[in-house]
């Protein structure tokens, strides 16, 4: 799994949000990610979740699934810069 960097703000908000750093670093090892406003958006799409699955097992993928309704913005560093849950789907510009 990768090591998951936060920036204070990120902090801040994962424990207001309840997004553990398990979660943010299967995001990051699994998830799709997109650009942003100048950074990346890092979530799970269908194939991700699928992958993990497979990689994970079902019983872990089965504990975690829930919180991977959730993503990350990332800096160009590296750094995790603020995360969310996901109530309703991204949207992206093309």
């Amino acid at each position: 799994m990768e090591t998951v960097t936060l920036t204070a703000h990120a902090e801040t908000r994962a424990n207001q949000r309840g997004i553990r750093r398990e979660t943010m670093a299967i995001l990051l090892d699994y998830g799709v990610a997109k650009i942003r406003g100048g950074a990346e958006v890092i979530y799970m799409d269908q194939a991700a979740r699928r992958k993990a699955r497979e990689d994970l097992g079902d019983k872990v993928y089965a504990r975690i699934e829930r919180a991977l309704d959730a993503y990350l913005v990332v800096a160009e560093d590296g750094r995790v810069m603020t995360c969310a849950h996901r109530r309703k789907p991204l949207r992206f510009r093309n």
